[in-house]
């Protein structure tokens, strides 16, 4: 093994790549990993991480030096779920750290799915894809799916069948989601991939324009104001306003239109002690949502 000394000089490009763990006991584990793609020189040996708290810093971790690419380390905690990374030297200092890998010290579980992904993102349904662990892969006996969002705040679990993707439906529009996902086999639950952020694209708006009212100001002129629909049917945000507005008698169609981004606007230039049919509609960039309620105003007869 090569001494824990200090290096200096600057870093290499890339880091370790591929770690795979594979527990041999629930003590103890085989660890293996590939070079950097583009070490800054000749590699002179390693420097595996490993911890069960990997919110602290990586210098307050556990570690050992190996000259292979490969390790093995014991004495472990059973059951307990570790995160282990790899850092390569050369003569010119350490380089990257590898991205971090869980790994759950129990013999026969699976390891992390590996590429876990969305690979189709809708308004109100994500598709999500993985590869099966590397370790106890042909054991699986189902999957963990986590996920929790920003919008209710709650945290969910489902279990789907042995598969390698799955969409998740019934979700809201424009909402932050983060997903995570465990392989279950018959001797137990692996570690979780690292949660992935997915946020779902907006949709129309679900709701009219709330409290409309609408008020005859002149012989020409009608005030109408509206407060936004509810931030929950929303389904993203509010760019725009449609008012409407028609002669009663007339058809809807013939109606005109006026498209703002405020909540209130004065018609004017309308005829003398006539009715006025008015309708609101709000819409997100995907486009309009539903009608609000259509309301009946006459403009005053005179100017008194």
């Amino acid at each position: 093994m090569i001494g824990d000394s200090v290096y200096g000089g600057s870093k290499m490009e890339s880091a370790p790549r591929n770690i795979e763990v594979k527990p041999l006991s629930s003590s103890t584990m085989l660890i293996t990993w590939e070079p950097p793609e583009t070490p800054n020189g000749q590699v002179t040996g390693y420097k595996v991480y490993y911890t069960t708290n990997p919110n602290q810093p990586e210098a307050s971790w556990d570690s050992q030096m190996e000259t292979n690419d490969m390790t093995t380390i014991s004495e472990l905690t059973p059951h307990a779920i570790y995160t282990i990374r790899v850092q390569a030297f050369t003569s010119m200092g350490a380089g990257p750290l590898s991205n971090p890998v869980q790994v759950k010290a129990q013999q026969g579980v699976p390891s992390q799915p590996s590429n876990f992904r969305a690979t189709d993102v809708g308004e109100t349904a994500v598709t999500l894809q993985w590869s099966r662990p590397t370790h106890s892969g042909e054991n699986i006996v189902h999957y963990e799916l986590y996920w929790n969002d920003t919008y209710a705040n709650e945290q969910h679990h489902q279990r789907i069948p042995n598969t390698e993707t799955y969409t998740l439906s019934s979700l809201y529009p424009d909402t932050l989601y983060y997903f995570w996902l465990s392989a279950r086999s018959q001797r137990g639950e692996g570690a979780t991939t690292p949660p992935i952020p997915v946020r779902t694209k907006q949709y129309v708006p679900g709701a009219p324009p709330r409290n409309v009212t609408v008020e005859a100001t002149s012989p020409t002129t009608i005030n109408v104001s509206w407060l936004p629909p509810p931030v929950e049917r929303s389904n993203g945000a509010i760019v725009y306003y449609k008012v409407f507005f028609v002669e009663v008698g007339r058809s809807d169609s013939e109606a005109t239109v006026t498209t703002l981004n405020s909540t209130s606007i004065v018609l004017d230039e309308l005829k003398r002690w006539t009715e006025y049919k008015i309708w609101v509609l709000a819409g997100t960039s995907v486009g309009d949502g539903p009608r609000s309620y259509p309301y009946t105003v006459r403009t005053h007869e005179d100017d008194t």
